[in-house]
């Protein structure tokens, strides 16, 4: 009954991600391996946390010097992970038209979405995100579970209407005219699944408030950048030299304001990095990975190179 190890052919770019991902928790070999959704959404929720040029330029930089100190192990390919993942940053931040906090169209003639006016659309499209990875991390569980048992594959299945029609109810009653017809057959379903789920799923079924709760933790990524942008604004405002200055006040602000950007840049960079994990691990992954598998190692002759 020994399961054979995990094995996925992955392009050289893409080995760092999965040694993160294997880090944490390798799939089993008849687990669906959900390495390409990690692949993407990484860099994009990544991205969007930090959405600044200014911040996305000097992380790829520091990231780039870095390398040269830790060629190899895990330190590497975390720093390979954050070089790529800035790139999505500084894209972010041309869309989010922000420069270390500075509105750039004034000096490009980029007309950019200003992200504070439309935080309410910002934090939208943050749910959307979450209601989109879990449903896809049910349909996962469902298609792990069929040959486990059919009580199981219902239990994921109900899971997957719950979050799907109970987001189509709570638009509806908010957005729609509440005696609309799609509000009330949406609700149907949504009160049939949750019964359901709570039928088949036995014990599981306490899990029950996690199918409510972890769509919304996907609201920390506009959340997050909104902290970084907001931060990066109070420093602009208070430390920006002025060349009126005379030199020794000029000089005292810029290091000021060279000093806070930083700081502010690696907090930014470890709560994306950090929490970019978190919603694909404790949101994502726990809906259809048991885990615990092996990885697939060939016999080989390793060469280690010292400087």
């Amino acid at each position: 009954n020994e399961l054979p190890p995990t094995y996925i052919k992955l392009p050289r770019f893409a080995k760092p991600f999965y040694e993160l991902m294997s880090l944490i928790n390798i799939p089993r070999s008849d687990e669906i391996n959900p390495f390409l959704i990690f692949l993407i959404t990484f860099p994009i929720f990544y991205g969007i946390m930090i959405s600044d040029v200014g911040y996305g330029l000097l992380a790829l930089i520091f990231a780039a010097l870095l390398k040269k100190r830790y060629y190899e192990g895990m330190a590497n390919s975390v720093l390979t992970i954050i070089e790529l993942s800035s790139i999505f940053a500084i894209i972010f931040g041309f869309l989010f038209d922000s420069f270390f906090g500075i509105k750039i169209d004034h000096y490009f003639g980029f007309n950019g979405i200003d992200f504070l006016p439309n935080i309410i659309n910002i934090l939208e499209l943050s749910l959307i995100f979450g209601i989109v990875q879990i449903s896809i991390g049910l349909v996962f569980g469902f298609i792990n579970n069929i040959k486990k048992g059919k009580k199981r594959a219902i239990s994921k299945a109900s899971a997957l209407l719950f979050i799907d029609f109970g987001s189509i109810t709570v638009i509806a009653f908010l957005f729609l005219h509440i005696y609309n017809y799609i509000a009330y057959i949406s609700l149907a379903i949504t009160l049939i699944s949750l019964i359901t789920y709570l039928y088949y799923s036995g014990m599981e079924g306490i899990e029950i408030t996690t199918l409510i709760s972890h769509p919304l933790s996907y609201s920390r990524i506009m959340g997050f950048s909104v902290a970084s942008m907001v931060i990066a604004l109070l420093i602009d405002r208070a430390f920006t030299p002025n060349p009126s200055y005379n030199i020794v006040v000029f000089i005292f602000y810029l290091l000021i304001f060279l000093v806070l950007h930083m700081l502010n840049l690696s907090l930014s960079v470890l709560e994306a990095t950090v929490q970019t994990l978190r919603l694909n691990v404790v949101e994502f992954f726990t809906k259809f990975i048991e885990g615990n598998g092996k990885n697939f190692r060939p016999f080989k002759i390793i060469k280690r190179y010292i400087k």
